[in-house]
């Protein structure tokens, strides 16, 4: 992605010969900012068309297509212009012997006002082709002469005359392949180069005027980010697709622990203050013996745990609290996060159901889980239905599961 602040004529002269697969430009037009009557609703319209004089005066054609055809593997153009431009431009690319054909734009949402003129929603784009120039049979559809595609959103534009996406999208899926050099050296919001980052095609834009060129540019560097990021997202998808894949093979071990041996077990472990350490498990644990740790119900306390073992590593951890009281009150419940996902919530309720019902006792949970309230109620609920356990809904507290 080169993006380049200057004229199109002085930088196309810094471009190497035959180094561009495709030219896609849309150069000022040659328009006439008059007409349509005399009315007051007319003379407003002519104040408000003097926004884009600036693009309505042409172009320098000869020294711009010049340069594009020095700089071009081979002829192959798609160049946007107004209806007077037409003739010139098919003309001069006639009478060098390349194939030329008209494409038409025609906007799905045309301001609706004719005013004693026929309503603007067409535009014109000329494809310049030479021999050997890419081709890319795409469909019935986007092969079609005619393009019917909307307008942007006047409030969504930085360029007055900016063209749609899609549209883009659609000339460069034909006209250029994945790693094909683009150029576009009347670039204005450099849609052109946010299509090619989409498509994977490498992009050379130009524009003249600096105000549009610094919007143009933050936009394509917001748009690198958002990529950047969604790659990143996509990768972290693919690693926990895989991880997921290996945990469901694997049975973590269940133990029920009391506070002693808890304390035991999370001295040399990846488990600290009540949160799993972000660090791989590789940077903290120092290998601890499970085998010193009694696999029994723990003792008689006013606390357990119930913890989920893969290996070495604590997987999964809920803390029960209980004193003299009849009910069991869950205040922690938590499964690493690379391992959520994987049903290891579900084993470690049925694991807490289990417990309560050996201790008599019933089960609540606390608002401070981890995991939600919401998520955890909606496992105790679905364990509750299947096991036959009474549930209470105290509503302005949590809710009771009674044997």
């Amino acid at each position: 992605m080169n993006l380049i602040n200057g004229e199109a004529v002085e930088q196309l002269k810094l471009i190497p010969d035959k180094s561009i697969d495709f030219v896609c430009i849309d150069p000022p037009y040659e328009l006439d900012n008059h007409g349509g009557g005399k009315t007051d609703f007319a003379q407003r319209k002519l104040v408000k068309d003097l926004h884009i004089d600036f693009i309505s005066n042409g172009f320098e054609m000869e020294k711009v297509f010049t340069e594009i055809e020095r700089v071009s593997k081979t002829m192959n153009m798609i160049c946007f212009c107004s209806n007077k431009q037409v003739s010139k431009i098919m003309n001069y690319w006639e009478q060098k012997k390349y194939s030329v054909t008209l494409l038409v734009w025609q906007k799905s949402n045309p301001v609706p006002f004719g005013n004693g003129k026929y309503i603007s929603d067409l535009e014109f784009m000329i494809y310049v082709r030479g021999k050997n120039a890419i081709y890319n049979n795409t469909g019935y559809k986007n092969q079609l002469k005619v393009f019917n595609y909307p307008a942007p959103s006047s409030k969504a534009r930085i360029h007055p005359t900016e063209k749609p996406i899609e549209l883009l999208k659609r000339l460069i899926e034909i006209h250029s392949n994945k790693g094909s050099v683009v150029l576009d050296c009347y670039g204005g919001s450099f849609s052109t180069g946010l299509a090619c980052m989409e498509l994977g095609r490498e992009f050379i834009g130009i524009e003249i005027d600096e105000e549009i060129f610094n919007s143009a540019k933050k936009r394509i560097e917001e748009k690198i980010k958002e990529s950047k990021e969604m790659r990143e997202q996509i990768d972290r998808v693919k690693n926990w697709k895989q991880l997921l894949n290996e945990q469901q093979t694997t049975t973590p071990k269940v133990l029920t622990l009391n506070s002693h041996q808890f304390s035991q077990l999370v001295m040399n472990t990846n488990y600290s203050d009540g949160y799993f350490k972000d660090d791989t498990i590789e940077d903290r644990i120092e290998f601890f013996n499970i085998t010193n740790i009694p696999d029994t119900p723990a003792s008689n306390e006013n606390a357990y745990f119930i913890v989920l073992l893969i290996g070495d590593k604590i997987i999964g951890i809920a803390k029960v609290d209980y004193y003299s009281k009849p009910t069991s009150i869950i205040n922690f419940f938590s499964i690493d996060k690379e391992y959520r996902g994987c049903g290891y919530s579900r084993l470690m309720v049925d694991a807490l159901f289990n417990e309560a019902k050996n201790r008599n006792k019933n089960i609540t949970t606390s608002l401070y889980t981890q995991l939600g309230k919401t998520h955890l109620q909606h496992l105790f609920n679905e364990y509750a239905k299947k096991h036959g356990v009474k549930f209470i809904d105290r509503k302005e507290s949590d809710p009771l599961y009674q044997y």
